[in-house]
């Protein structure tokens, strides 16, 4: 059921874009539970997936991705699951961002 509910936000995310001219490419995570969405012509990556809060509640929530840093560190082999683990890493990588700012960020 969230999964459902991760997909439908995406789909609307990547339908208003389109609707304003962009188009989004989309690559779902193994699990399903994250999407990376792009805009090649905005140089722009927008990651959305389904978060725990410290209460136990899965939300959906939503990171601007800092594409230059995040290729460095790719090239440098740290691997996206080190990108989380390392502080430094993630503060210059990962922007958390409101999940509704994703169609104004890609479009």
């Amino acid at each position: 059921m969230k999964n459902k509910v991760l997909l439908a936000k995406v789909n609307n995310i990547v339908s208003v874009c389109f609707e304003q001219g962009s188009i989004i490419q989309v690559t779902p995570s193994a699990s399903k539970n994250t999407f990376i969405l792009s805009n090649k012509n905005r140089h722009r990556i927008i990651m959305i997936g389904m978060l725990t809060t410290e209460q136990g509640d899965e939300v959906i929530g939503a990171c601007d991705v800092n594409v230059s840093k995040f290729l460095w560190a790719s090239t440098e082999g740290f691997s996206i699951d080190d990108m989380f683990r390392e502080s430094g890493l993630y503060t210059d990588i990962f922007n958390i961002i409101p999940v509704d700012s994703a169609i104004e960020l890609l479009a």
